[in-house]
């Protein structure tokens, strides 16, 4: 409280000593809550194990002792070549480069096969066959395809009797394709049931009922032939 009587210096002595009081009392409120809510001892970090160097407590300082005795031989401070070996890095582990799609495919990797709608058919219906292509080899790879390499051949006995090339004249550009392992790339085509030659002439007969081989064909590659029967 203000007194207009003492001395202002009195007055300023007596403001500092209460301001100091409250510093003093402010500090020790501050020591006693962190005895109070403290630990000496290491908390968990979150999201690292616990065998993790940030949670090992480091070793105790040694005792210093002479260089006379400290002073370890040179037998005791060379490393081992065992434990050289082990502290090397492991050599590391070629990438493995992904086989590429556009590398094209060996002959012998390719299968070509035929199929038929029906086993048998009669000599009037036009039976449906149909040419299958598989990559069947281990990576994908590219292939010429086109509509100008791909043939099915009709035959009985030693005579040829169709093709379905005698008788194209479309596109024969290549069609490289990529071919992926174990995928069917399959083309069918309905045969009339009559003969035909290259060049495919106008004139053209009637098979008669009878076994017949359908052999598939892709450029260079052909396919293992299966029956066909025409029936009366």
């Amino acid at each position: 409280m203000y007194d207009p009587h003492l001395p202002r210096g009195v007055y300023f002595r007596r403001r500092v000593g209460a301001l100091a009081g409250s510093v003093l009392a402010l500090v020790a409120l501050i020591w006693l809550v962190d005895g109070l809510l403290g630990s000496d001892g290491e908390e968990p970090i979150q999201g690292v194990a616990a065998s993790s160097p940030l949670l090992r407590t480091p070793p105790p300082a040694s005792k210093v002792v002479p260089s006379s005795k400290s002073a370890p031989s040179s037998k005791a401070a060379a490393p081992s070549a065992g434990a050289s070996a082990s502290a090397s890095p492991a050599p590391r582990q070629p990438e493995q480069v992904p086989p590429d799609p556009s590398a094209p495919c060996p002959d012998s990797s390719v299968k070509v096969t035929a199929e038929t709608g029906q086993r048998a058919y009669h000599v009037s219906e036009r039976p449906l066959l149909r040419l299958v292509i598989v990559n069947a080899g281990p990576v994908p790879c590219t292939y010429d395809i086109s509509r100008a390499r791909r043939e099915l051949v009709v035959s009985s006995g030693e005579d040829r009797v169709w093709s379905s090339n005698d008788c194209y004249f479309g596109t024969r550009s290549p069609y490289p394709r990529v071919l992926e392992p174990r995928e069917r790339h399959g083309y069918q085509v309905r045969w009339t049931a009559r003969t035909s030659t290259p060049g495919c002439p106008a004139r053209r007969a009637d098979v008669a009922p009878g076994e017949y081989l359908v052999t598939p064909k892709l450029g260079p590659i052909t396919g293992q032939p299966v029956s066909l029967t025409l029936t009366r």
